[in-house]
């Protein structure tokens, strides 16, 4: 038995891996921005970001978990991947435990939704087929 989440979030944005959980300067808002990000970055294993199409919204999604030198976790809370902007009203980390699925969809408006799958690493694969009927159930306007 493991533990999972699936959240749905507007308007996030790659955050700073100082601990800060404030907003990272220089990298885009867009899907294909984030994913990217977050398919590069230092702490992360990650896969190479896809494109999909989800409730007539575009975008990418990525798997991603910490790589195994990574040692700057931000103590028990892990370490921020993804903050609220402007206003840092939410933030998602990652622990070593976690690996995660980050859909990042561009909305018509200019927005984005980031949708969040997280489980322990082991229940990875079964939480994925659970919820993505779920996500493909989504409608964006």
């Amino acid at each position: 038995e493991g533990w999972n989440d699936l959240y749905v979030f507007s308007s996030f944005v790659p955050a700073r891996s100082n601990c800060s959980a404030r907003p990272e300067q220089g990298v885009g808002r867009s899907s294909d921005a984030m994913t990217s990000w977050l398919s590069t970055h230092p702490a992360l294993d990650a896969t190479t970001p896809r494109e999909v199409t989800l409730g007539g919204a575009t975008g990418s999604w990525v798997d991603v978990q910490l790589a195994d030198d990574w040692e700057n976790t931000c103590g028990g809370a892990g370490l921020t991947l993804v903050t609220g902007y402007p206003d840092n009203m939410a933030e998602w980390s990652i622990r070593y435990t976690d690996e995660i699925r980050f859909y990042v969809l561009d909305l018509p408006a200019g927005d984005t939704v980031t949708i969040v799958i997280s489980a322990s690493d082991a229940y990875f694969d079964d939480v994925i087929d659970l919820a993505s009927p779920v996500v493909e159930s989504f409608k964006f306007d």
